[in-house]
């Protein structure tokens, strides 16, 4: 059995649930949350109970379950960022699965090592399960990095209630301002990052909503100056690229998607060798911000796009199309 608990986020898809929870049957967590978001109309209502049916159904070894079950729909943000909050009222620390992580086998132990391992270090604020890199050299088993991947992951009680900032409440703060830039190499990806946080901040003063929770995540890591451990290889593979998607795309023919989606995972070999100290690895930061950085013509398409509809007070997150279609009515 596994010591950890393990936190299942679903929504509404049960093709990829099955052999979600086949992994997690192999190593056998003895507790399981589920926090279950509620559809936005009748159809998607009936898809979400019968996801959790399917859950719970699948479910078939010896274990605590803890339902947290939306009765209204909560979005990505109060499902996920408030989600673990809630968790981590509970639990000192816990391993976190979005309906579309397949994780390796290996992703719970290294996990569980890592959780370990870091407990008292502060400047490590989680433990991710992706690595976009496929030929990341090296005798370590896994480096520290500032980027955000958000698919499959791990952190501690005491750190993420302390430094999740879920409400971006110091994005305006200009010391973290200052810290969140100091931490990037690449400016091309610092614009592009900076600029999806400040979209999310004004799209909650405009509508009290955050579209996102991962965004949150990114500020607090890098406007702390702190740092995560990604592995030496990708423990999690993202199989969710279909119209099921929120925000991890539906179609593998974008280059983004492609990018984040097809990357293959492989078992880790055990024991872990441990870097010497907790310090940023340059050479894999610079290859994944060459990853996760979208073209700079992509960039600066976006960043003027955003300029101007903020000139003209029109919702960031909001595309040309519908703005014109409004502005017509």
């Amino acid at each position: 059995m596994f010591d950890i608990p393990v936190v299942l986020i679903i929504f509404r898809r049960c093709d990829t649930m099955p052999r979600i929870i086949q992994r997690l049957a192999e190593v056998k967590p003895r507790k399981v949350y589920i926090l279950a978001d509620e559809g936005r109309n009748e159809k998607e209502i009936e898809q979400a109970h019968e996801c959790r049916k399917t859950v719970e159904a699948l479910i078939n070894w010896d274990c605590e379950v803890v339902k947290n079950y939306a009765e209204e729909n909560r979005g990505v943000y109060r499902n996920i960022g408030e989600g673990a909050k809630w968790v981590f009222e509970r639990e000192e620390k816990a391993i976190f699965l979005e309906d579309d992580n397949l994780p390796e086998t290996s992703f719970f132990r290294y996990a569980g090592e890592m959780l370990e391992k870091y407990e008292t270090a502060p400047e490590v604020l989680w433990i991710c399960g992706t690595n976009y890199v496929t030929d990341m050299n090296g005798k370590e088993s896994y480096a520290f990095t500032q980027h955000l991947l958000p698919c499959g992951w791990a952190s501690w009680s005491g750190k993420f209630l302390k430094y999740y900032d879920g409400e971006l409440s110091t994005f305006r703060d200009e010391a973290h301002k200052r810290k969140f830039y100091s931490s990037y190499s690449n400016r091309w990806l610092a614009q592009w990052q900076y600029q999806s946080v400040r979209n999310e901040v004004e799209r909650h003063e405009r509508t009290g909503r955050f579209i996102s929770w991962d965004y949150q995540m990114l500020w607090s890591v890098r406007s702390n100056g702190l740092c995560g451990v990604v592995p030496l290889r990708n423990q999690i593979t993202n199989i969710g690229v279909d119209e099921f998607s929120i925000h991890g795309g539906n179609s593998k023919n974008n280059i983004m998607t492609d990018r984040f989606c097809e990357v293959p995972s492989k078992q880790l070999d055990f024991p872990l060798v441990h870097p010497n100290e907790i310090a940023i690895n340059k050479s894999v930061e610079h290859q994944l911000a060459d990853i996760i950085c979208p073209p700079h013509s992509t960039v600066l398409k976006s960043l003027l796009s955003s300029k101007m509809k903020r000139l003209m007070k029109q919702d960031t997150a909001k595309s040309w199309k519908q703005i014109l279609k409004e502005m017509r009515r």
